[in-house]
């Protein structure tokens, strides 16, 4: 299980490109670096995850998370341009698991679902199992 994968790592790296807080000789060297990557692992015999898992929520629903979460240098406010790049992340991260085609994918809508609750987090779960024994998901 990983959080983040190597694939969706260029999205952080671009948008900090577009942002102005990497360089273009930076960007390039990162490309290079994670072409290195990409190569070490097409000689492995498994490179993507068996299951990329998407938790799809409402940027409203993101904001609230992160207040939650409580990291003072998380929070967005008026001066630190956080909450530009969160709605940036946020629309980015949704057209990049459209495009993701390295193997098979699951959104689940994170809006739907309280990580508090114990049956919410075995509807997650059982959702997780049908995808990866390749059955229907039906979700109620």
């Amino acid at each position: 299980m990983l959080d983040r994968s190597i694939y969706e790592d260029a999205l952080f790296t671009k948008i900090n490109v577009d942002n102005g807080n990497i360089s273009e000789e930076e960007y390039q060297l990162y490309l290079a670096l994670l072409d290195n990557m990409m190569e070490e692992l097409s000689t492995l015999p498994k490179k993507a995850p068996d299951l990329m898992v998407y938790l799809d929520a409402s940027f409203e629903h993101i904001l609230a998370n992160i207040k939650k979460r409580g990291r003072t240098f998380e929070q967005p406010t008026e001066e630190n341009g956080l909450l530009s790049y969160y709605k940036q992340l946020h629309t980015a991260y949704g057209d990049w698991f459209e495009q993701y085609n390295h193997g098979p994918k699951l959104r689940i809508d994170a809006d739907r679902y309280d990580v508090n609750n114990e049956k919410d987090w075995q509807n997650v779960f059982d959702q997780i199992q049908a995808k990866l024994n390749g059955k229907e998901i039906m979700i109620g």
